[in-house]
């Protein structure tokens, strides 16, 4: 994959393991030459101190529920847009295209030259008769009486029932600009807030815009199955807002194609790119990986053909960050879950040197700490299955680049250079972005289970990256073999972790994380690095508390499913007290993703997942599958 990049004529980042697989190792000095940031900054204030005291059991304990927290988090600030920043020399052959492979793990562009939305995708094919509802004519779409209400500015992941046919005499576009501004724009990156007033500007905004919102409002609204719905499924999203949302798509990227032909007659180049960034955004939140994929080509391709004559004054880096937010995202649904063998072909995931260095914006921090989690996620899972298969003696692996790709103590130290640039991240927070107080404990109080004192943030923004660098550390510092019963140092950044969870609401977690790594996904990656039952039980407790007191089924978070997280976290539980340790959940067969969420809220139709981890007793190592849901 590297050498295709090559000839597409972008050079690869200097982090790319693969590519040292594929041309021969690199020093290790060399590695450290591609990380000039880190020895740049200065070190503006200490780590902060983590107190408190943590007390946990490692005896099994009956599964009893506990009242949920009281404890909410605060309401949301305005959203204020931000100071445009500057593009210091925009450098295009800082981005990796292995990742481009890496979210769909397909073959089928590896012999082909660039492949982009204009070229990829025709207008008739946007709509497949197999797989989404046909859009209706406004003819066919009568309904007796108008709707009673057109609330929509709720936050909550509430029934419309309202809304079971579109009236024809209601002002639709309307009623989603106005769902966009009050339940999508705080979900997305800030950049999005500022392009809301150039609708009237440039039309083909407000269809891009609008196909995102009706998305949205098609998958916070779900109805019971139809019986025309295949698939083993209990609900479908919203069948006439998507038909709204495939209808202004449509429209959309039909003006895109004109608009990105006339993008070297003097169009602006920054509403051609926002606009695949909100294509990106919607084919992400569906689990449609290849047309994400064609997508982000499509992006690619255009900063390769513009990036001589970008204008340094420009939100281009702003478009960049939000681009990279949505690769990072689809990046780590697409990792969950998948085969041992897609996980270990993953490439780096370190973002353009143009963020790194605008690293103390507001509009980078999000897609820098989401590019940091990342690669350390994908250099921790290497060791891991590195480390598991040689020991296993796993045949269904192909083990002939040991020499590289099993290295640890080289993963390690590329581990120690991503551990350098996310102190540089956590020192340039605002001190408003910092928890209120690191004050408190995690308790174990029998036989209710753990008690958690939650951390309270000023937004929901700054928890949920609070969390990604807590979830960051977690990884960079978690040991490689789980064996034992007692606490390791790392189930100390987990407690952190569920401290943060606890102040989240999660009713703004089902809105603002659609476009963004889930609070739910990071529980379970933090669950596989950790030997207690107690940390287990509370996380299944937190996720089974999206159902309680619910108006309408919480489907998912972060555009995960949430029923196949909690049946993973359910399983792991039960292994656990059967003295087992989990490390590791993985599928046999590589399915591609799935076959996107079109018509349900399960983008794969798993049927058996892989367990791998230790015997606690003997420390023998075991690997076994289980019937998804058993």
């Amino acid at each position: 994959m590297s050498e295709q990049a090559a000839d597409d004529g972008i050079t690869h980042d200097s982090w790319s393991v693969s590519n040292e697989i594929h041309h021969g190792a690199k020093s290790l000095e060399s590695e450290s030459e591609a990380e000039p940031i880190c020895r740049r900054r200065s070190v503006s204030r200490p780590r902060l101190p983590f107190l408190g005291t943590y007390a946990i059991s490692s005896v099994p304990h009956p599964h009893l529920f506990r009242p949920l927290s009281t404890t909410q988090s605060p309401r949301l600030e305005p959203f204020v847009p931000f100071e445009d920043t500057l593009l210091d020399g925009f450098d295009i052959e800082a981005l990796d295209l292995n990742l481009f492979y890496s979210i769909d793990g397909s073959t089928d562009y590896q012999d082909d030259v660039f492949l982009d939305v204009i070229t990829s995708i025709p207008e008739s094919q946007i709509v497949e008769s197999q797989s989404q509802p046909n859009v209706p004519d406004e003819a066919e779409v009568l309904v007796s009486e108008a709707p009673d209400e057109l609330e929509i500015r709720s936050s909550r992941s509430v029934a419309h029932s309202s809304l079971t046919q579109h009236d024809i005499s209601v002002d639709w576009t309307s009623i989603y600009k106005g769902y966009w501004g009050n339940n999508c724009l705080s979900a997305l990156h800030p950049v999005f807030h500022k392009i809301t007033d150039l609708i009237s500007q440039v039309p083909v905004l407000e269809d891009a815009i609008v196909a995102l919102a009706a998305c949205n409002l098609s998958r916070s609204s779900p109805k019971p199955k139809s019986p025309g719905v295949a698939g083993n499924v209990s609900y479908q999203p919203h069948p006439e807002h998507w038909a709204s949302s495939q209808q202004h798509y449509r429209s959309a990227l039909t003006a895109t194609r004109h608009m990105t032909e006339a993008v070297t007659q003097g169009m602006d180049p920054q509403i051609t790119m926002t606009i695949l960034v909100l294509f990106s955004c919607l084919e992400s939140s569906i689990g449609n990986f290849l047309r994400f994929h064609n997508h982000s080509r499509g992006i690619a391709n255009l900063i390769r053909r513009l990036s001589t004559g970008l204008d340094p004054t420009s939100s281009m880096t702003d478009i960049l960050a939000a681009w990279m937010q949505t690769r990072y995202h689809s990046w780590w649904i697409r990792l969950y879950f998948s085969t041992f063998t897609f996980q270990l072909e993953q490439s780096s995931l370190s973002a353009p040197e143009s963020l790194e260095d605008n690293i103390e914006s507001n509009s980078v921090r999000r897609a820098m700490i989401l590019s940091i989690l990342c690669e350390s996620h994908r250099l921790h899972q290497k060791m891991l299955l590195g480390t598991f298969l040689l020991a296993s003696d796993q045949t269904t692996i192909n083990l002939d680049s040991t020499d590289q790709r099993y290295k640890a103590g080289m993963y390690r130290e590329l581990l120690t250079l991503q551990a350098e640039k996310l102190i540089i991240w956590e020192q340039n927070l605002p001190l408003a972005d910092l928890p209120a107080s690191l004050e408190g404990e995690v308790q174990y109080l029998f036989p209710e289970g753990l008690l958690v004192t939650p951390l309270q943030f000023s937004s929901h923004n700054a928890a949920m990256n609070y969390a990604y660098f807590i979830s960051a550390r977690l990884m960079q510092d978690a040991p490689i073999d789980l064996s034992g019963e007692h606490i390791t140092d790392s189930d100390h950044w987990v407690f952190l972790l569920l401290r943060i969870t606890a102040g989240i609401d999660r009713q703004t977690c089902l809105r603002d994380n659609t476009y963004t790594i889930g609070l739910s996904s990071l529980l379970l990656a933090a669950l596989l690095h950790t030997c207690s039952l107690d940390i287990g039980i509370w996380i299944e407790d937190w996720l089974q508390g999206f159902q309680k007191n619910a108006q309408n089924p919480a489907l998912e978070e972060g555009s995960f499913p949430l029923a196949q997280i909690t049946t993973v976290v359910s399983v792991i539980n039960q292994q656990r007290r059967l003295g087992r340790n989990v490390f590791a959940v993985s599928q046999a067969e590589d399915d591609g993703g799935g076959n996107g969420k079109v018509d349900s809220y399960d983008s794969q139709d798993i049927k058996v997942v892989w367990l791998h981890g230790r015997e606690r007793a003997t420390g023998a190592r075991f690997q076994e599958p289980v019937r998804f849901g058993a």
